[in-house]
């Protein structure tokens, strides 16, 4: 027996729809075939995409395990014994759903002629690793790809912005846009985790297809002349790669997008995507990159991810990726931001134009501050030593230097005059490379200790790369804590990224030291009796290392100025940045999480702040963003579950710990208020 949760309610539509190897399935082993539409009842019912007990209701009248009728009132049963404290329109949605199951559950007449359907070849891309490994992955039939075909990985190492292969096609609803309404503001596009809808910049000479229409680009040019007359701005979605979380649609300040069917748009969005890929980044030429419309013109370095839909996390990382651009080294933590950044067989981390783009490992839970430190000090010991190299070919101060030309020995002291600026080092340094790669010289020619050779072999160094160790709140705050603290006190200059989800959210929703008073989780289901680690705080009192605290949900623009600042500091740097999760039992979805975000701000739960401790002498090192009031702390977590649920288990306690929660929150405030004080420059 075959149940298929599809649109297709016809036999005409399954016959179009279904793949021929299926078909055949189905047909030569006699099965049993039904079809519902159990998204579409979902979503009838409020219960978004959550079809567990439609399905469940399938399987009991179908199985024959237990008479259908038993089975109806167990399940009843077990639907108010597990959703009774989310209240009771959630037990009532869930009810109606297994009422309502057999009137959309339909038998489908396996057509004879299905057994020869035809079979689809797979399409051959040319490259070894996505035909012979990517694709039987991920079609479950990794267990017969042959040794032989492994060779290609056996260092370890596997190719990088792979994720653009799975086109997964997974949301039953995407987003369309409406031109008419659109301010080109690019938040739906900053906003979105999965980098699957983008802005685009179009003139005449592109020739696009009739079906990619947009409207007048606004603004001015480099040149101050209105790109109007010129260019057309569109919003274009991946119908096949986005997750349907509906973030575009509620955070866009015109509501200029409108989630509809995909089958409705599928066909015309597909290819209207692939031809805008094939477009240059007019608009990264145009806009500058350090605000919230510029930055999202420019190409993503993290797309298509793993991430649950809404989620938060990706999005802070994809941003970081717009604004400093391709030379990334990244050091990941185990936990969910290596499951969405690094699952086999494929990376989300692409290559921009240039064929340039991060590079991710991933190392244990509980030693990747080191491991990130380790990559940092390596990094830096081998470019001190190319710093020297280049010094000593400048100074004629070794036998190779006779192989300088006066070009490259202005290009090497141009280089050097500023090796340390990103933008500068990018610029002078791929210039240096352009005259090392046309000089007629063999590096196995030299010895082994020749400063020519160390340039030539280490030549990608030129440029100046960011290190960040990325990791959530189970790694940062408990597993390595040791290894973050060691971090923060040195002097190497790595960027240290927590996805705070106050929970351990990868192994399913653990309590951590980051989760607040009276949230409910695994390990703590009669709600966290003590008060939230404050990471932020304890790094900001070593006066070592620069700290932001962040949420894109409220203030997209800090987020982005502490991002620079981060980078800017000559030292290690710790960004916490909130990302509400699905464990948090979000009330209005994964599709509200900005706004819960926001909220969480505005509460005073998650004050926005930031701390560097070299700042000017006549400068306050910290500068406090956002402390929110406290009075709205209710409202905050009356939208969680993992809050409100023990409002209805236990009042009483429950008041009592939101009591002590939202002194918790007074407390917050208050000693940021009390460190700006202290921190104030002393008047003479």
């Amino acid at each position: 027996t075959f149940v298929l949760n599809s649109p297709w309610e016809t036999l005409d539509a399954l016959e179009a729809n279904l793949p021929g190897s299926l078909k055949r399935i189905l047909a030569e082993r006699k099965v049993r075939f039904y079809n519902i539409n159990a998204a579409a009842l979902a979503q009838s019912l409020g219960l978004g995409s959550r079809i567990n007990m439609i399905m469940q209701t399938c399987f009991f009248r179908l199985a024959n395990v237990l008479p259908f009728e038993q089975a109806v009132e167990l399940l009843k049963s077990s639907i108010v014994r597990m959703y009774s404290k989310k209240g009771p329109e959630i037990v009532q949605q869930n009810i109606d759903s297994v009422d309502r199951t057999l009137d959309l559950l339909c038998p489908v007449e396996i057509p004879a002629a299905w057994a020869q359907a035809a079979v689809e070849e797979l399409p051959q891309t040319g490259d070894d690793y996505i035909d012979q490994i990517l694709v039987p992955c991920n079609r479950a039939a990794g267990a017969r790809i042959p040794v032989s075909h492994l060779q290609q990985i056996e260092t370890g190492l596997v190719p990088t912005g792979t994720t653009k292969h799975e086109k997964r096609g997974v949301a039953t609803h995407v987003p369309r846009w409406d031109m008419t309404k659109c301010t080109e503001c690019n938040i739906c596009s900053f906003v979105c985790p999965h980098a699957a809808i983008r802005p685009y910049v179009v003139c005449d000479e592109d020739n696009a297809p009739a079906t990619f229409t947009g409207k007048p680009l606004l603004g001015r040019g480099p040149d101050g002349q209105p790109l109007k007359d010129k260019f057309t701005f569109r919003i274009q979605v991946s119908p096949d790669d986005c997750l349907g979380c509906n973030l575009c649609a509620t955070e866009c300040p015109v509501k200029a997008l409108t989630m509809v069917p995909r089958a409705e748009i599928r066909d015309t969005e597909a290819a209207n995507w692939d031809f805008a890929e094939t477009l240059p980044r007019r608009g990264a030429e145009l806009f500058p990159k350090d605000n919230v419309k510029g930055c999202q013109f420019q190409r993503p370095l993290l797309e298509f991810n793993g991430a649950c839909a809404g989620c938060s996390e990706p999005t802070y990382f994809k941003v970081i990726t717009q604004l400093l651009g391709p030379h990334l080294y990244i050091a990941n933590a185990v936990g969910c931001s290596m499951v969405w950044g690094g699952y086999t067989p494929v990376n989300p981390y692409p290559r921009d134009i240039e064929g340039i783009g991060p590079a991710w490992a991933c190392s244990l839970f509980e030693d990747n501050a080191e491991f990130g430190y380790g990559i940092s000090k390596g990094y830096r010991m081998q470019r001190d030593t190319l710093i020297r190299s280049a010094q000593t070919l400048c100074d004629n101060g070794h036998s190779s230097a006779s192989l300088v030309t006066d070009e490259l020995r202005g290009a090497l002291q141009t280089w050097l005059s500023a090796h340390d600026d990103y933008d500068a080092s990018r610029a002078n340094g791929s210039a240096v490379k352009a005259i090392l790669r046309g000089l007629p010289v063999k590096t196995q020619r030299l010895a082994m200790d020749d400063p020519m050779r160390f340039l030539i072999d280490h030549m990608d160094l030129l440029i100046k790369k960011y290190v960040w160790v990325l990791g959530g709140d189970g790694w940062a705050y408990d597993i390595d804590f040791h290894g973050v603290d060691h971090v923060l006190h040195s002097e190497e200059d790595v960027n240290i990224l927590v996805f705070d989800t106050e929970v351990y959210s990868n192994t399913g929703g653990q309590c951590s030291k980051a989760t607040p008073r009276n949230a409910a989780a695994k390990l703590a289901v009669g709600g966290k009796p003590n008060k939230k680690k404050e990471l932020g705080y304890y790094a900001m009192n070593l006066g070592t290392c620069y700290v932001g605290q962040c949420s894109i949900g409220m203030n997209k623009v800090q987020f982005l100025r502490t991002i620079r600042e981060a980078v800017a500091f000559k030292g290690p740097s710790l960004i916490l940045c909130y990302c509400p999760c699905i464990a948090h039992g979000l009330k209005r979805g994964m599709g509200s999480s900005q706004q819960q975000q926001k909220l969480a701000v505005q509460s005073g739960y998650w004050p926005l702040f930031r701390f560097n401790p070299r700042a000017p002498a006549a400068t306050n090192p910290l500068t406090v963003d956002a402390t929110g009031d406290p009075a709205k702390v209710r409202d905050f977590v009356g939208n969680e579950l993992r809050f409100s649920q023990m409002l209805q288990k236990d009042p009483a306690e429950a008041e009592a710990l939101l009591g002590n929660l939202t002194e918790d929150v007074r407390q917050k405030g208050e000693y940021l208020r009390r460190m700006v004080n202290v921190f104030a420059p002393q008047a003479e």
